[in-house]
């Protein structure tokens, strides 16, 4: 398993990469889905299972630090996500600039110029680029355009609650642990 810590550090291209991109924060049952789809896919492909993440929490750069409570510090989630049997985890630095590239140019300039990306799995909710400007549909418009693949991944349910960051971290919040646990998959840890 291989940290890349900056685009600059991808020296040689990497083999098929199947990639999913967030912040994953909490390393949760839902991202354990989207982490298995990838690696499904790498498996059949031949590919690399590749995830992208930021540091710090996009939120606390476009808030100027002041961002929700992390479920998981960077060290740690970067742990989870290795233990989840990735090939490489792309922790890309998130900075007011990176905040400006466009929906467009991220798929272009970073996705498909720098990763060489042949497969994307996504979660139903997933934007990205300035403002959030890019939504599922425009991703399957520029994969069309591209050649690269999308896999869309509907919302995890445990007993009715949807399995999100934001959920977890309310649970946290009210000292409701168990709770928390059922959609992390494990204790949660200070």
């Amino acid at each position: 398993m291989t940290i890349i810590r900056d685009l600059s550090e991808l020296k040689s291209p990497l083999k098929n990469p199947v990639l999913t991109i967030g912040n994953f924060d909490g390393v949760h049952k839902g991202h354990l889905a989207l982490f298995s789809k990838v690696k499904e896919i790498a498996k059949k492909i031949d590919g690399d299972s590749v995830v992208m993440t930021f540091d710090p929490h996009p939120v606390k750069v476009l808030r100027n630090g002041n961002g929700p409570p992390l479920i998981t510090p960077i060290q740690q989630k970067l742990r989870l996500i290795k233990n989840a049997g990735i090939d490489i985890i792309l922790c890309l630095p998130f900075t007011r600039e990176f905040a400006r590239i466009s929906a467009e140019e991220f798929i272009t300039k970073i996705l498909v110029d720098k990763i060489g990306v042949r497969y994307i799995v996504v979660g139903y909710d997933y934007s990205f680029g300035k403002n959030r400007e890019g939504n599922i549909e425009f991703l399957k418009k520029m994969a069309n355009k591209f050649g690269f693949g999308v896999t869309v991944v509907g919302p995890l349910s445990i007993n009715g609650t949807v399995v999100s960051s934001t959920r977890i971290r309310d649970l946290v919040q009210e000292g409701r642990l168990e709770d928390a646990k059922r959609l992390l998959g494990r204790n949660y840890q200070v």
